[in-house]
């Protein structure tokens, strides 16, 4: 299923779509808490990719290549921290990158039992941004009016 959401996505979005649908729908039409977190993930990934790798000098770092050499230690190094920093490598909370012998002497957690803890912590822990007075003022304008046309009320 994993595959097929990625390819689902992935092919509009090269092809220049901005906006994904489908987030967090599973089999018939059910949609699901741990689905939206694995679907995060995937269409992160997605726009990550999409969104190409910029070349320049800087980027290049030929100069520290040089400096660091073959076999040399460039995450030691303050240029490749930074774009690191920026996202230029996309790290997922949700994946399991461990070796494969670590993780069977670990202990495996398949990709639901993750989402579904993620999902779990996300609902107990996040607090959401309030909305600007601007946006409050117009959504109070909107549910008025809505109330208006559809209930009558004056």
């Amino acid at each position: 299923m994993g595959l097929e959401r990625m390819l689902l996505g992935l092919v509009p979005a090269l092809a220049g779509a901005d906006s994904l649908s489908g987030m967090g729908g599973a089999w018939e039409a059910v949609a699901s808490y741990e689905m939206l977190v694995i679907d995060n993930e995937v269409y992160s990934d997605i726009f990550r990719t999409v969104s190409g790798v910029e070349v320049s000098d800087d980027r290049l770092a030929l100069d520290i290549i040089d400096k660091v050499g073959p076999m040399g230690n460039f995450l030691a190094q303050l240029h490749t921290m930074k774009y690191l920093r920026m996202g230029e490598m996309r790290n997922s909370t949700l994946y399991d990158k461990r070796s494969a012998e670590r993780a069977r002497m670990e202990g495996m957690k398949p990709l639901q039992v993750a989402a579904r803890e993620e999902a779990k912590r996300i609902l107990k822990e996040h607090e959401p941004d309030p909305l600007g007075k601007d946006v409050e003022k117009d959504l109070a304008r909107v549910v008025k009016e809505a109330e208006k046309k559809l209930l009558g009320k004056h």
